[in-house]
């Protein structure tokens, strides 16, 4: 079966302004205590404290260009697509697609942070989203070699609700990029509810917006080195800075290797990223940031089919390892390889203009190969421990090209502010996907060791 197809898509987005957050509770007075005289402080220039000022503005406006301050308490220096301290993010991007506190933000939103991730040992984002309220990043469960699926509040969001940077991913009925490296992202927000007002047709559930991580203004590195079950053993790391005294180029790259294998006999999972990223400041208002990964992953079907008989509940006694395979070791693969590159460009211009635009260009190809059980066809089988099983094997290619432009302009009334975005994008996905089905002999699942069957050539019935 060889399924073809395209999809282009305009969005207009006219979002509204923001409102200033009101209390109703009643005013409190602190009286603080009484403190030593200090000598007076020189008072800046006027032309002194308008330039910085100005400066201030320019970085709040262009969140891009912000350089990565470290934190001295709860959201000090962050911005919307920046590195933050702990669990806690106090801005977000996603949302409104403009540098916003969340706390002012008139949606749920929840950011899985750098920190978090580390902390919970998180090898895949659906792993990652498992402390997250109201979302499921690990349908299929641990041992499922093929990233899962996500839900948000109950609706299925892995074809509609993946993004990157702002940019959506596309994913075709049988791959999706749901398996990029969760060592890569800066925060991985998961915005709920509908969201067609930023995003076009997102779905009704929410979206999940994995946010890479940028060069920063500091120097700085990490390595890491890992083992653990299953003939697991991992190496990652981390380094970047400015690449000039002047601090207008800055870089970064990330890079993660993994070899190992899973809880179920014959099936691997091997996965090497690269993901450099170089921002470049030509002037005091531009910043333009190019971004790439690649990403290849080798495994086989960690999901097994196995029959209640034997796993549930005792087979006359008798039980099925935790560690079966129910396929053929020379018919199990789940091979992937993916890539993207692009830039993130704002440029201010003045006070209270500020454009920004995204591009991205997105490839992935995915071969799989497997034969996976149906259960027991007969009480004699069942008796027998012989489990029938099917098997299918196909290969997808997608390609996407995806723009987003966005004008920002800042501007008050008497006594409000408001921020106010317009924007168009523009987005082209192709997609190849090939299927074949199969079916083969009966395997004895009671057995302690996995027979194998002969060459699989003599196995394969379309």
């Amino acid at each position: 079966m060889i399924c073809l197809g395209a999809v282009s898509s305009f969005t207009l987005f006219l979002p509204t302004g923001a409102a200033l957050a009101q209390s109703s509770l009643p005013p409190v007075t602190v009286d603080a205590p009484q403190q030593r005289a200090r000598p007076a402080a020189a008072q800046p220039s006027r032309r002194a404290a308008t330039t910085r000022a100005t400066r201030v503005t320019r970085a709040a406006a262009n969140p891009q260009a912000a350089p990565a301050v470290p934190a001295s308490g709860p959201g000090a220096g962050e911005r919307a697509n920046g590195p933050v301290r702990g669990f806690v993010a106090t801005r977000t991007g996603t949302a409104t697609k403009t540098d916003t506190p969340i706390i002012e933000t008139p949606q749920s939103i929840s950011v899985v942070t750098t920190d978090q991730v580390k902390n919970q040992g998180a090898e895949s984002v659906g792993a990652a989203l498992r402390y997250t309220a109201g979302v499921s990043g690990d349908v299929n469960g641990g041992s499922d070699t093929r990233f899962g699926g996500l839900q948000i509040r109950g609706f299925d969001m892995t074809m509609p609700g993946l993004y990157l940077d702002g940019l959506r991913l596309p994913s075709s009925r049988y791959v999706h990029f749901l398996g990029l490296e969760p060592y890569g992202a800066e925060r991985l927000e998961v915005l709920k509810g509908p969201s067609s007002v930023m995003y076009g047709g997102s779905g009704t559930g929410g979206i999940l917006n994995y946010v890479s991580k940028l060069p920063t203004a500091y120097q700085f590195g990490e390595m890491s080195v890992s083992g653990g079950s299953f003939n697991r053993y991992q190496g990652q790391f981390d380094v970047g800075g400015p690449a000039n005294k002047e601090g207008t180029v800055l870089w970064r790259l990330t890079g993660t290797v993994r070899d190992g294998e899973t809880q179920v006999d014959f099936t691997k999972d091997n996965r090497v990223f690269i993901a450099p990223a170089v921002t470049i400041k030509p002037n005091e208002d531009t910043t333009i940031t190019l971004l790439a990964n690649y990403q290849k992953d080798t495994a086989g079907w960690g999901l097994q089919f196995l029959p209640p008989s034997g796993t549930v509940f005792p087979n006359n006694g008798r039980i099925i390892p935790n560690t079966f395979f129910g396929g053929e070791p020379n018919f199990n693969r789940f091979d992937t390889e993916l890539a993207t590159a692009g830039y993130l460009l704002s440029h201010d211009i003045n006070e209270a203009l500020t454009f920004r635009q995204n591009l991205r260009y997105a490839w992935m190809h995915n071969e799989q190969q497997s034969f996976y059980g149906l259960g027991y066809t007969s009480a004699a089988d069942e008796a027998a421990g012989l489990m029938s099983r099917a098997g299918s094997g196909g290969a997808t290619t997608i390609n996407s090209f995806a723009v987003d432009n966005q004008l920002q302009g800042k501007f008050v009334t008497g006594i409000l502010s408001h921020t106010t975005l317009f924007g168009i994008d523009y987005r082209n996905t192709s997609f190849r996907d090939v299927a074949s089905a199969y079916s083969t002999g009966k395997i004895n699942v009671l057995r302690r060791s996995t027979p194998i069957h002969g060459p699989i050539s003599a196995l394969l019935t379309t």
